[in-house]
């Protein structure tokens, strides 16, 4: 994606965002419960979350027991920052309804992004064990034992939330956040053929995904292959310069290569998003013989 098309893209954005704002001011004095919902959820996919806050609060405080909108309501509030609002709004899902295992991932979801690995580790079994079949069960379950280092048991969950993903779409093409989980796991099950193969295919259907250009990326440096590696963390970094992952990525890339100023430039970037962490700071700091007071995004990626 070059200038102009991010250009482009960012001012549909912000043509979208602002028609759903002015759905969203119309609709909530009509108590528009439909509007609104279509509101808050056009809101939250252009990551506009006070505004989408806004919508989904106004929606629960017409229907206050309805479980969707709860959901809706702590997603937003998780993506915004405020992690115990959000576990606060999951509770009530489940106080309404304690089967709701659709609640129950987003909870260990929350659990396992906000550091909670053992309480996220023994919902994650529970649910598990509800949904025998269920591929993103074993994903996700995968996903906490590689973070706490059972390098044993990530693999084996890796392994049948493969076969699981292949049952699913035995029928039909999965799409392309699929398709990345898939490649996910097969990286971990040393299948890094059919790993490539997935991740080709989600960047055929989502061209601009960040996620499946992050992945690439992960699959070149583990069959090491860094400069391939880092044209997929440029790729990412070029439609989506906040992703924090390729930012990291691209930055350990950099410092091996003594490139000091381009890992500048990814420290300040991290350093927007997370203010207060002193290890950015230090490493910041560690780099700061780079002079890169007047560089621009297209001068790093």
């Amino acid at each position: 994606m070059n200038r102009e098309q991010r250009r482009r893209r960012e001012h549909n954005l912000q043509q979208v965002t602002k028609q759903a704002k002015k759905l969203a001011a119309r609709a909530s004095s009509e108590n528009n419960v439909q509007a609104l919902m279509k509101a808050g959820e056009l809101l939250a996919s252009n990551r506009s979350w006070d505004e989408a806050f806004s919508c989904f609060d106004r929606l629960s405080e017409l229907s206050p027991d309805d479980t969707d909108i709860l959901q809706k309501q702590a997603y937003v509030l998780a993506n915004s920052g405020q992690i115990l609002k959000a576990f606060s709004c999951y509770k009530k899902v489940v106080a309404l309804e304690p089967d709701n295992l659709s609640c129950r991932k987003n909870i260990c979801v929350l659990l396992f992004t906000s550091g909670y690995l053992s309480d996220a580790l023994k919902l994650a079994k529970q649910i598990q064990v509800a949904l025998p079949n269920d591929p993103e069960s074993h994903y996700f379950l995968g996903e906490i034992y590689n973070d706490l280092g059972e390098q044993e048991n990530s693999a084996e969950s890796y392994k049948q939330a493969v076969e699981g993903f292949r049952n699913q779409f035995h029928h039909h093409e999965p799409d392309a956040p699929a398709l990345i989980k898939i490649a996910r796991c097969l990286i971990a099950c040393e299948e890094n053929k059919k790993a490539y193969v997935c991740l080709r295919k989600a960047l055929e259907l989502e061209p601009t995904m960040p996620a499946a250009h992050y992945q690439m990326g992960q699959l070149f440096e583990k069959i090491d292959q860094p400069v391939n590696a880092l044209k997929a963390y440029r790729h990412c970094l070029k439609i989506n310069p906040k992703h924090i992952e390729s930012l990291l990525a691209y930055s350990t890339i950099m410092a091996e290569k003594g490139k000091l100023d381009k890992c500048a430039w990814a420290y300040r970037r991290l350093l927007l998003q997370n203010p207060d962490d002193a290890s950015l700071k230090h490493l910041l700091n560690a780099s700061s013989s780079a002079d890169i007071r007047g560089g621009t995004d297209e001068n790093y990626v």
